[in-house]
Order: C-alpha cells, then structure tokens, then sequence
C-alpha cells in the first residue's frame, strides 16, 4: 500500500488569502492560491503571487501592475483578478510556450530539468507550456530537415492552441511563445515566420545552444514572425562555436539579444558536454533568473488560429500547407 504525502493544505477566502490558523505544508514547498509561485521577497507565506506577466496580491485581491491586455477589456478595471468573480472563475494571466527538442532527443522530447524550464518560460512571457511536439532530428539534419519540422509545429501550434481554448483552459488574449534548444531553435524560427505568413502574428523565440550561423529561414533578423529573440549559450559551447567563439546572432537590440553562460556560473568545460548538457545544468538557473522577461506581442494575442477568419489567399496558403502537413505524415 501507498500512503500520499500532502505537500500542502490550506483553506482560502474567495479571492485567494489564507485563512489564519488552516493551512499546512512541507518545507520548501513554494506554491499557493491556483498553483502560482508565491514571492518570497515578501513577508508571510502567500503575500503575493507570481502569475506571469504581473504579480497578484491576494490581500487586496488586486494585481499589482496594470494588465497589459487592458485596451481589450474596457469594461475592467486594470487591477481586477478573475474579473472580480474568484468563485466561478479563475485568472490564468500567463501563456503557451512550446518547448522544441535538439538533435538527437526525438524520443523522450527536450531533455530539461523542471527548474531551467519553468525560468525559460517566464522569460519568454508564459505561464502555461506544452512540451509534446516531436520531429525527426538525426544528427546530420538539414535546414531542409528543420523547415519540414517548422511546419509540423505550426500546425501541432494550431490544433494545441484551439483545443485549450474550447476547454476553457486558457483565455483568446493570451500569446503564444517558442522555445527551442539546439537545433529545435532554428525550427522555432522557422515556424515562427510560417505562423506570421499564414495568421499575420508574430512571436517571441528563445534559443537555448542553437546555431546561429544558419542564414536565411533561420535567421531572426528582418523576420516578421519574430517578435523578440534571446539567444542563451555557454562560453564553451563547441557545437556552436565558429572561429573566434561561440555564434551568436546580431545584437540588433531588442529584437535580438545573445547571452553567453559563462563557466564561472555553470561550470561546464566540454565542448561538447557544454552543449548537451546545458538544458539540465544546476547553475544555469540561478544565470537565467538574471534574464528579463520578454514584452510579449500584441499579434500573438489572438483568438482561435482558425483558417475561417483568414483572407482568400492566406486561407489558400493555410490549405496547401495543412494538405503538405498530411502528406508528410502519412
């Protein structure tokens, strides 16, 4: 027989504070009202939440920042949680982020430790993630190999994106980001451009250890579809060097910014261990708490990605792409 151990109880009024003398919990255990992250840096447990995009303070039931989706919700005051109705409703105030694998790690999906994954996603401007897509990445893909990936994303993108939305599991305002390590950065750019083609929406893209000498699909500048692009690699990255050091992509700030790990910080000294072992290094999340969360774009905020509000020629476009999608898979 197996006995559950209960990391936390706690009873709360409506809109999210703790009631006085009614809760447990084990130590360490940093999570509170609808499963957010409490913040630490204030006193008494459960003070203040993190949600994302701004942080909620169950004592006022208010956040404490203006919601940055507030031109779309005129009839809302910009500090209301859960549209003042905590019973019936809850307040997500995050995002999807999809996380793309490297090379090499097709089976079991982007090997990362929970810790470096939930931090790349908050510097991407999410909450929420969605860690399933695959493609076939053998070690001597091509840019080819990686645009026929990009184009399955985009549409596990669309068919993930508009199943949440009609279970009720995120709201239509909230942006969508790519995340991708290794090789699985350039399908992100790909994909990213793909999306912006087809639904004229752009998004923001993290590259952990990607190759950014890859010019022309793979390149972030001058790409529509990319809102904002964080390159993060280790100063030893081998797999990504090129002559004087490792690649980095044109700091044309803020559309594109690079951050180079260095070893003082995550002490990885392969070349290549430097590379395939970054996603789950230790050290690294303490480096990527310093990285800013990213400003998410207004085109990424959009309802259904459905074809039946593109244009004639954009929804021609979506179909030969979708009948493209089926072939390959077939």
């Amino acid at each position: 027989m197996y006995l559950a151990t209960v990391a936390k109880q706690i009873d709360y009024y409506p809109f999210g504070m703790i009631m006085d003398q009614r809760s447990t919990s084990t130590a360490g255990y940093r999570y509170c009202y609808n499963g957010k992250e409490n913040d630490n840096k204030v006193m008494g447990e459960g003070n203040q939440q993190d949600y994302g995009f701004r942080i909620y303070d169950p004592r006022v039931a208010r956040f404490l920042s203006v919601d940055p989706l507030a031109k779309d919700y005129a009839m809302l005051t910009v500090y209301q949680f859960a549209s003042n109705t905590p019973i019936q409703a809850i307040d997500l105030d995050g995002a999807e982020a999809f996380f793309v694998h490297g090379t090499t790690q097709q089976a079991g999906g982007l090997n990362i430790s929970n810790e470096n994954r939930d931090q790349l996603k908050r510097i991407a401007g999410n909450t929420a993630h969605d860690l399933l897509f695959r493609w076939h990445s053998p070690i001597n893909n091509s840019q080819a190999t990686r645009t026929v990936a990009a184009r399955q994303l985009v549409f596990h993108i669309i068919d993930t994106r508009n199943a949440l939305l009609a279970a009720g599991r995120i709201t239509n305002k909230e942006p969508i980001s790519i995340i991708g390590y290794s090789h699985g950065g350039n399908v992100a750019i790909q994909a990213a451009q793909i999306l912006f083609e087809i639904f004229r929406i752009s998004v923001n893209v993290v590259g952990l250890s990607t190759p950014a000498k890859n010019f022309g699909r793979e390149d972030p500048e001058g790409k529509e579809g990319v809102h904002r692009m964080i390159q993060i690699v280790h100063e030893n990255d081998r797999v990504v060097y090129a002559g004087g050091g490792v690649q980095t992509y044109s700091d044309e700030a803020p559309h594109t910014i690079n951050y180079i790990v260095p070893e003082s910080v995550v002490p990885l000294t392969g070349g290549v261990e430097s590379h395939t072992d970054l996603p789950f290094a230790i050290g690294l999340v303490g480096f990527l708490r310093n990285i800013p969360s990213m400003p998410f774009s207004p085109t990424a905020s959009t309802g259904p990605l459905s074809p039946s509000r593109l244009s004639p020629s954009l929804k021609a476009n979506y179909d030969s792409r979708r009948e493209r999608i089926n072939r390959e898979q077939e």
